[in-house]
């Protein structure tokens, strides 16, 4: 029984769990429980038939521990978290949000409430996450939109139908790739034991071998590399947590090395789909690059705050396949915008209209 291997107890500003990877021993737990008497703290949680006694000096701890032994009493779990006002579900590698607890059936309340009183268990931080990601949203489609705008006049009657559908592919890969990148960035903190280490390693990786493969852009066909590259994307939401548990003994440079073998096809596909289309685009209209660079500028900076709310509510594993779903999706874009000659116009080279 979990009650078995843990001791809590409540001070005035703090409630402190011990837990043991064996059960207590009843001398232990006498000489923790004499202690707590002794400073003036109260004991919510003991092992043993005597339970516990009610609060004698904070007496909100009452309410704290008639929760913690419906926690530790519950058949099912999941059931007690939904009854919960906050979110209390334990954190995990895929979802280490320790301080989040936002619910949206708190949202009325967090309303009535702004800048009346403190709010610690969800208030309006998220809001603003979701407000910036509202910004953002906004910003990046006016900007598409300029971008657009300011090249209408070139190209003759219909091309801004036809950028709409080559703008639609530049976003989805610009959302794509920081998608994808910033769970990976999470999942290799803890295999190389450090923050630092990981976001070094894991963003010279996919820069570097992301640059390797615009260089070979020209010579893969941009298709089926997105659909290779949506497949590997979501095989490696399953291989890599695999991975890191059978390898997680491993000596930091061992690990390493097997971080940079893991990434690097990825990243050589990663950097394929917006090179690819942009060299073939700017060959086949003029002032073209300009609202592509824009499309995908605004969609990567979207992106970032699309996958923390992602990731917040449904984890890293959400957002990974998220950004394999918009590198698939940026397939059938690439198709029309090709059958409309926007990215391999029948003026580029043959080389590049060979490749339609």
């Amino acid at each position: 029984q979990p009650g078995e291997h843990l001791f809590v107890y409540r001070t005035w500003s703090t409630v402190t769990l011990l837990a043991s990877p064996t059960p207590l021993a009843a001398a232990e737990v006498a000489a923790l429980k004499a202690r707590c008497n002794t400073l003036g703290w109260d004991v919510l949680q003991a092992p043993g038939a005597a339970g516990v006694a009610p609060p004698r000096y904070h007496l909100g701890g009452a309410a704290e521990g008639k929760l913690l032994r419906e926690l530790l009493q519950a058949d099912d779990r999941e059931a007690f978290y939904r009854r919960q006002p906050y979110d209390v579900s334990p954190p995990s590698d895929d979802r280490p949000f320790f301080e989040h607890y936002f619910r949206w059936a708190q949202l009325p309340g967090i309303v009535a409430n702004l800048g009346k009183t403190w709010q610690p268990f969800g208030g309006s931080g998220y809001l603003l996450v979701l407000a910036l990601l509202a910004a953002a949203l906004l910003a990046a489609a006016l900007l598409t939109a300029a971008a657009l705008a300011a090249t209408a006049g070139r190209g003759g009657s219909g091309v801004m139908p036809q950028r709409g559908r080559a703008a639609t592919y530049f976003a989805l890969v610009g959302l794509a790739f920081m998608l994808v990148e910033m769970p990976l960035l999470q999942q290799f903190i803890l295999y190389l034991d450090h923050p630092a280490r990981a976001t070094a390693l894991v963003l010279a990786t996919l820069l570097l071998a992301s640059g390797v493969g615009s260089l070979l852009a020209d010579r893969a066909p941009l298709r089926p590399a997105l659909v290779a590259l949506a497949a590997a994307i979501a095989a490696s939401s399953v291989a890599l947590p695999a991975l890191v548990r059978l390898t997680l003994a491993w000596p930091l440079a061992a690990r390493a090395a097997l971080s940079v073998a893991a990434l690097t096809p990825l990243g050589l596909l990663m950097g394929l789909p917006f090179s690819g289309a942009l060299r073939r685009l700017g060959a086949a209209r003029e002032g073209a690059l300009a609202w592509a660079w824009a499309a995908n500028g605004g969609a990567s900076v979207v992106s970032t705050l699309l996958a923390t709310v992602l990731a917040l509510a449904a984890g890293y594993r959400a957002v990974l396949w998220l950004g394999a779903g918009c590198y698939l999706l940026a397939a059938p874009c690439l198709w029309a915008a090709a059958a409309a000659d926007d990215v391999t116009a029948p003026g580029a080279p043959a080389a590049q209209r060979s490749r339609r």
